[in-house]
């Protein structure tokens, strides 16, 4: 895929954990999102609502 070059953690109320990964040349917008919940990882096909 790519090596990220900023990654965001945020912990939403329902103990999700988010991840927004960004490459280089496109500091706007996440180009993956990972979501972890109970111990399973999902990539996300459509960006986090918040």
């Amino acid at each position: 895929m790519f090596t990220p070059v900023r990654v965001i953690e945020s912990v939403q109320n329902d103990g999700t954990i988010i991840y927004e990964l960004f490459k280089t040349g496109t500091p706007e917008a996440p180009s993956a999102e990972i979501s972890v919940k109970d111990g399973k990882a999902e990539m996300l096909t459509e960006r986090w609502g918040y």
